[in-house]
Order: structure tokens, then C-alpha cells, then sequence
């Protein structure tokens, strides 16, 4: 069900990046083309903002509209929050990452605050498609950063697209503010979210210091940018759920495993692939048109036909492990019969850091909770069991099993997360009660 397996500029508290698409910083390079999707030509560059302007750059009024990019076409079909509110996959915008809104706009971003120095979240205006340019009006983004405590301007930039990513180089409290520009000229539509950026954890910049790059890596991710979604994930799956320890250790495998920029890479072909023609549909757009949708997504690696079942838009289904080929064909088959509609509202929730972890909890307690699993055990006590521990891992990983509890067998993979529970760092930062700890 799972996978298998910046440089800060001194006194500046903010520094932008290229979108995903753009990023070519040596050691940074996205994968423009990933073994795991269809070949296909990368889409177009989306333009880089500028650092630190007091005036804002001018747009000219006249200019001409700017080439369509697919991948933006693709994040505007998502159509985020279009079902009935009595659909189990309907998410506000707040289940996304912090949220701002007014006026039937929203500000995102995937990362809440307290965000840690050296961190890249991305920002998001929407709802996607609000403003469409054209020859005779041209739309931009201004982006501000101020600080707080007078309101004073740090840094500006416009953009052509409602998506930006910017750094987080120094410690402080600011505000990070949107305005849509027509022709250059400010409009209405004005939202800002407030953000304190603070230094990394001293405990966990000593414990990282003789661990390798992809470990550190992997958890400073884990502690500096998602400790929070764990542990309301984690809580929101109730007394006789999961532990945000256990949560934390699998999420670090599958983080270790496929690192961000990896991940965003996978997401946004996904994403454009989101809106790809099927000749047998007659031009209608269908999610992974040109392969099989059962590939994992985001931090938790979980498949858009896991997903459907946890959401309950798909019957649940418990493979045979002597033949787990029938199960899954079954799992894709009523994946492939869902709209359109509902296979994004799925792609949407997989593809922001914070809906993607609460899907993983959400989906852990589901394997726990089966009556042949353990729904007896709290989830303080399912944490001291290591044998229940790793078999839930592997169901997790390998896809759930009508196998007895006393009959399956965990795999490596569980056993991994077992023991990443009981490291130094897993206990110090993530707890094994049903309560939320702050960092």
C-alpha cells in the first residue's frame, strides 16, 4: 500500500526558489523524467522571482499572455473542495497545511506554522483557474513578506503563477502576503498568513551529527517540517488507534526512501497526467491514463486505490497472501470505475504533505482495527507489541491480508519500523500516548 522497498542569503528572511519545474541548483536537480512515468517532454519553466525589491517589479500592461504551462493546467482541474460536504472526501482548505481566507479565496501553505530555518513550503492562492489571462488582461501574483512587529517590507516579487516557493532563511515573526495584480494594477483580492521561522531543534541538530545525509535528512524533515501533522493525525485516530511514534517511524522509512524533491517530481506528473486524454473515452481527461494508478504518492507513499478504500469510495478489500494478484486487480477495478471528480478529490488529498499524513494514520488504524488484527489494544498498547507492531507495518506496505493474526507473518519491513521506535530520536521527539507533544 505504501512504497516498496538552500543556501540562505545573510539578513534576508526570506529567499524565493523556482517553482518545482524550474529548480537546476547542483545537488538539487529535479528529476525531470522518473523510470516510474510515462516519457514525455518536461513542462515549460515558470519564471524565477527576484530577491529583495522594495519597488515591485512592473508588469507591462500590454504584454502579451503568458504560454499555458500543463502542469498548471492540471493543478487548475483539481477542482479542490467541489463535492456535497456530506462526502467522505470532501476537505476543507485547513486540512491541506495553514490556511488563510476571504471572499471565497484561500491561501495555503503545505507547511504550518512554526516553520524551521532552511525549510522550503510553497504557497498556494486559489481556488485554481480564479483568474485566467488573456490579450487584453494580464494577471500576476505579488508576493510581500513583512515583518510583523512594524510592518515593515522585506522582500517582493511578482509572479506569473498563484504557486511560489520561498525559503526560510532566518529566525522571526512575518507575514506572507498575496495580492492579485491585473495589468499591474493591485486589485481586491488581498490574503496573508502569519509565520514565525525559528532555528532547528538544538537536541536534534547534536543527535544528527554523526548520522548520514539521508538520515539526517529524512528526519529533520520528519521533525522540522511535519512534527505537527503526525501528531494531530496520530491523536485524531482516537484511543484505540495509533501512536504518533509509530506513524513518525513509518513515515521516516517511506521519507528515507523517496526523498522531496523525488516526491514532488512523482506528484506533479501525476498531476499532469491528472488531465491526459483517453482515446477510449473520447478525449475525456482520466487520472494515470498512461499507466496503472497504483502508484504510491507523497510522504506516506500511499496508492490513490488505497486511498479510495480508506476513504470508503471503494469497498475495503483483504487480499489472499497465497495470491494477493486477484485482491489487487479487484482494488483497481473499483478504483477505475470511479468519476473523474472522485479520483482527484483522492489525488488532492495525497498530494499535500498534511491530508497525506492524516491519510496514513488514518489508514493504519483501519489495518489495526479489522477483527482479525488488534482492535482490542489501545494505542499506547499496540506500541509496546513489537510483533503487532511490524505486521501492521507490513500490511501497510504490502497491502492488507484475511490472514489470522497468529497466522501472518511480518515482514523486514515491519521489523524496520519496530526498531526505528525504539530509536533515541524517534522517543525524544515523537511520544507513544494517545497525547499531542509540542517540539
Amino acid at each position: 500500500m505504501g512504497s516498496d522497498h538552500s543556501q540562505s542569503v545573510r539578513g534576508m528572511p526570506f529567499v524565493p526558489i523556482r517553482p518545482r519545474a524550474e529548480r537546476e541548483e547542483p545537488g538539487l536537480q529535479l528529476l525531470g523524467r522518473s523510470r516510474s512515468f510515462a516519457a514525455g517532454p518536461p513542462p515549460p519553466p515558470l519564471p524565477r522571482g527576484r530577491i529583495g525589491a522594495t519597488v515591485p517589479p512592473q508588469v507591462p500592461r500590454n504584454a502579451a499572455p503568458r504560454e499555458e504551462d500543463p502542469m498548471q493546467l492540471a493543478f487548475d482541474a483539481l477542482a479542490l473542495g467541489s463535492l456535497p460536504d456530506a462526502s467522505p472526501l470532501s476537505v476543507s482548505w485547513g486540512d491541506l497545511g495553514q490556511c488563510s481566507s476571504g471572499a471565497g479565496r484561500y491561501l495555503i501553505c503545505e507547511l504550518t506554522s512554526p516553520i524551521a530555518v532552511g525549510t522550503e513550503p510553497c504557497y498556494r492562492l486559489g481556488p485554481p483557474g480564479a483568474e485566467r489571462s488573456s490579450a487584453d488582461r494580464l494577471y500576476s501574483y505579488q508576493w510581500t513578506v513583512r515583518r510583523r512587529s512594524d510592518g515593515r517590507q522585506v522582500w517582493q516579487t511578482v509572479t506569473a503563477s498563484p504557486e511560489i516557493r520561498i525559503t526560510a532563511a532566518a529566525p522571526g515573526e512575518y507575514s506572507v502576503e498575496v495580492v492579485v495584480l491585473s495589468d499591474g494594477t493591485p486589485g481586491d483580492v488581498c490574503l496573508a498568513l502569519d509565520q514565525d521561522i525559528e532555528l532547528e531543534a538544538p537536541a536534534l541538530t547534536a543527535e544528527l551529527g554523526g548520522t548520514s545525509a539521508d538520515v539526517a535528512r529524512a528526519m529533520r524533515e520528519l521533525v522540522t517540517d511535519l512534527h505537527e501533522y503526525i501528531t494531530l493525525a496520530a491523536a485524531a485516530t482516537g484511543p484505540c488507534g495509533i501512536t504518533a511514534r509509530l506513524l513518525a517511524s513509518v513515515l521516516f522509512i517511506e521519507i528515507l526512501s523517496r526523498p522531496k524533491l523525488l516526491r514532488e517530481s512523482e506528484l506533479d506528473h501525476a498531476a499532469v497526467l491528472l488531465g491526459a486524454p483517453t482515446p477510449a473515452e473520447q478525449g475525456e481527461p482520466a487520472l494515470f491514463a498512461t499507466r496503472s494508478p497504483d502508484r504510491p504518492l507523497g510522504v506516506g507513499q500511499i496508492r490513490p486505490m488505497t486511498a479510495a478504500m480508506v476513504l470508503g469510495a471503494t469497498p475495503w478489500i483483504d487480499q489472499d497472501r497465497s495470491d494477493r494478484r486477484s485482491g489487487r486487480e479487484l482494488m483497481k477495478a473499483n478504483y477505475d470505475a470511479l468519476p473523474l471528480e472522485t479520483k482527484r478529490q483522492i489525488f488532492t488529498q495525497l498530494r499535500w504533505p498534511k491530508s497525506n499524513i492524516a491519510m496514513a494514520a488514518r489508514l493504519l488504524a483501519a489495518l489495526k482495527n479489522r477483527a482479525h488484527r488488534f482492535p482490542a489494544l489501545t494505542a499506547a498498547q499496540l506500541a509496546a507489541e513489537p510483533r503487532a507492531v511490524a505486521l501492521l507495518a507490513t500490511e501497510y506496505v504490502c497491502g492488507a491480508t484475511r490472514t489470522p493474526a497468529m497466522d501472518a507473518r511480518p515482514s523486514g519491513y515491519g521489523s524496520w519500523v519496530w526498531q526505528q521506535m525504539q530509536e533515541s530520536l524517534m522517543r525524544q521527539f515523537f511520544t507513544d500516548t494517545e497525547e499531542v507533544t509540542g517540539r
